[in-house]
């Protein structure tokens, strides 16, 4: 039966099948987030029968629990809107359980994900490209995946400009086409290390560089570049090399916070750029969450709430509304830096290197600096979760 469940569960990752709740803490001056909104998915259904299924049988490691219920607690009971943290930290939880499933049946769940995963790629990879000739979603069936509505006279739409061309950047059943890019690129960055070489293997990655190539996510293609140049360099790391490699990344996972410093006076050009104003505004708005609570933070999933009220002290190159700006900042570790302060991101640098590095996960922590879709959306954050339990080996990680 776990196995059905997880093989389902694989399938249906990319869906964002689910129903959607509305309470008052989910509005930002009477606009509804999504970021918010406290959701079912049918992934969540999924993923909770399998935690059901095997709860009883878990190892769990006693200190290490009662150190996170602490953490919650602290960061909760400090919140500025407590119920939005503890919300967030229910999913966190739901997240730790289903990679404790997983690990405890990796080698299984792992040969599931290698078999499951190209049918993934294919059917995700096959919809966007519909989608992009179509100019458009195909809806009918595919509602039921989780795709929303959509053509390219949506307001807020993704759109692409070549010449005098405007085309649709597509997004399958996930929220943008970013995430579509990069959801693509880990799956495919995973079988490319675990699946034979067959002549399914080359029409998944035909189809999943298409893809990649039409939702035009810059940062998506160079990270995977970089993900690919460390996979011919993977067998060339030692042990002394690979603990070298986990500390440049934490260095560079610490350094993104420097950005906090430069964002004040950015040159008018950038200023001006709809989509580079945007982030160097919730940067700045990170800057001032973080001098009001520099050691636990403003509460996990709060990040959001406070942008109304930090607003009034930006600069002056800032002070335009053209953009929809009601959503986290697109740095991961600013993010977290923010909403848990000083003691979360010194735990997630420790936990960072416990993860064996490898081409997903070079690819995950490059997208982090630019993004914040992988602990903030259902199928990034869940396909996290699986992946680190799958790579995680507690000899190497000792």
């Amino acid at each position: 039966m776990k196995y059905f469940i997880f093989a389902l569960l694989i399938l249906f990752l990319p869906s964002q099948l689910g129903y959607h709740f509305w309470p008052e803490w989910s509005l930002v001056q009477g606009t509804r987030v999504d970021y918010l909104s406290p959701n079912i998915y049918f992934t969540d259904i999924l993923a909770i029968t399998l935690i059901v299924l095997e709860i009883k049988s878990l190892q769990i490691n006693r200190k290490l629990t009662l150190f996170l219920v602490l953490g919650m607690f602290l960061n909760v009971s400090l919140s500025t809107h407590p119920v939005i943290s503890l919300y967030s930290w229910l999913k966190v939880i739901e997240f730790i359980l289903v990679g404790l499933v997983v690990y405890k049946n990796k080698h299984a769940f792992g040969r599931l994900t290698t078999q499951i995963a190209p049918a993934v790629l294919i059917w995700t990879s096959v919809l966007a490209v519909l989608q992009w000739l179509n100019r458009g979603s195909l809806n009918g069936i595919f509602y039921l995946l989780g795709e929303r509505t959509f053509t390219t006279q949506t307001p807020g739409i993704a759109l692409s400009k070549i010449m005098n061309t405007v085309s649709l950047r597509p997004y399958a059943t996930l929220p943008h086409p970013n995430v579509l890019a990069g959801v693509i690129a880990v799956l495919w960055l995973y079988i490319l290390k675990t699946h034979q070489k067959n002549i399914l293997f080359y029409v998944v990655s035909g189809l999943s560089f298409v893809t990649l190539i039409l939702t035009e996510s810059y940062s998506a293609w160079i990270a995977l570049i970089v993900s690919i140049g460390f996979i011919f360099l993977e067998k060339l790391i030692t042990l002394r090399i690979q603990l070298t490699w986990k500390l440049f990344i934490v260095s560079i996972f610490t350094l993104s916070l420097t950005t906090l410093f430069f964002v004040k006076t950015p040159p008018l050009e950038i200023a001006q750029s709809n989509n580079s104003r945007e982030r160097l505004e919730l940067l700045y708005l990170s800057g001032i969450s973080l001098t009001q609570n520099p050691v636990t933070g403003t509460g996990l999933g709060t990040f959001i709430t406070q942008i109304p009220q930090n607003a009034q002290l930006l600069p002056a190159v800032y002070r335009t509304r053209s953009t929809s700006w009601l959503q986290p900042v697109h740095n991961i570790p600013v993010l977290l830096f923010s909403e848990t302060g000083i003691v979360g991101i010194v735990i997630a640098c420790m936990l960072l290197t416990y993860i064996p590095m490898s081409a997903p996960f070079v690819f995950i922590l490059e997208t982090s600096l630019f993004d914040h879709y992988w602990i903030t959306l259902q199928a990034p954050a869940l396909l996290l979760a699986i992946l680190v339990a799958l790579a995680y080996n507690t000899k190497k990680s000792r």
